[in-house]
């Protein structure tokens, strides 16, 4: 089973339908989540129908919000509580012997705001002491290594929704896939991305599922990445491959680029915890390096040898 948790950013643009489709082709999610689908529940209804769902949705309020939840018709799913910024079921499974909370969730865009969330979170933690799994756009990041570009987040920020999580008894579970969920799609230099979409469970839910991972997949029309849970990792899906470690190549120190890359990347401070500072400037030359290397020195090769 597998659950997929997606900030469409509109659920009425073909584009989005289509990608929609296409994930449900290739992954087969059971439970699908979806936020900011900023629609009316006919048309949430009518997809129902097209792919042979059950499901459920808030409107949309003006131009913007609106939730859909929709799962297969051979899950058990039982509704809970539902608001503009939830959708909170219980998922079971064939023999109705396991039961599960599964929480969609998107965080208050409005930082102003933010703290709603929040409470809304503790609540919704104190209503059972159940398996849960938490799962959406949250609208905020764990640490200023979860932000590349533009400024860093304020530690009070990052501490409320640290704090949160803590009390409600949640903690994330591990990713694989490209490390941003969100992006302000500009050019550099005003390129900001973000991990703000995550999965979070409770010790029960992860004592059911130790092996569950989250994917971070790729998909057009939304600036937010689709992300997929697994509840049982498949052993050889392109998505769940371990990554090659990071390792810095002796020949790169002939290149004067090398040593720009690593200044530039290495100036200025990018977070306010020294710790965080070095840990994401270190990853910021990872990615650029590795980026340079793969479009700068392999490509000529791979020309060459064709």
């Amino acid at each position: 089973m597998s659950c997929l948790f997606w900030n469409c950013q509109g659920l009425g643009v073909p584009l989005t339908i289509h990608a929609l489709g296409d994930i449900r082709r290739i992954e087969h999610p059971s439970l699908v989540f979806i936020s900011e689908t900023r629609v009316k529940s006919q048309l949430v209804d009518r997809l129902k129908m097209k792919w042979n769902l059950n499901g459920l949705a808030v409107d949309k309020i003006g131009k913007s919000g609106g939730l859909a939840m929709l799962w297969d018709k051979n899950v058990v799913v039982d509704l809970i509580s539902i608001s503009n910024n939830h959708i909170d079921v219980e998922v079971k499974n064939n023999d109705l012997t396991v039961g599960w909370r599964a929480t969609g969730f998107y965080g208050e865009p409005d930082q102003n705001n933010r703290h709603r969330s929040w409470e809304l979170l503790r609540n919704l933690n104190n209503q059972s002491d159940k398996a849960w799994m938490v799962g959406g756009d949250f609208n905020e990041i764990l640490c200023n290594s979860d932000k590349e570009g533009g400024n860093p987040r304020l530690n009070s920020r990052i501490t409320a929704f640290r704090d949160t999580l803590q009390a409600c008894g949640l903690s994330e579970i591990g990713f694989a896939g490209y490390p941003f969920t969100w992006s302000n799609k500009q050019k550099a230099p005003n390129t900001v991305k973000c991990r703000l979409d995550r999965v979070c469970a409770n010790n029960l839910w992860s004592e059911l599922y130790p092996n569950a991972q989250v994917l971070h997949l790729d998909s057009p029309g939304s600036d937010h990445k689709p992300i997929l849970l697994q509840l049982q990792p498949r052993i050889h899906n392109n998505y769940s491959r371990k990554k090659r470690p990071f390792r810095f190549e002796a020949m790169w120190i002939r290149r004067d680029e090398c040593e720009d890359i690593i200044k530039q990347k290495w100036s200025g401070k990018a977070a306010m915890d020294p710790i965080e500072d070095v840990i994401y400037k270190r990853h910021g030359c990872a990615v650029a390096l590795m980026s340079w290397s793969k479009t700068v020195l392999n490509q000529p090769r791979k020309r060459i040898e064709s």
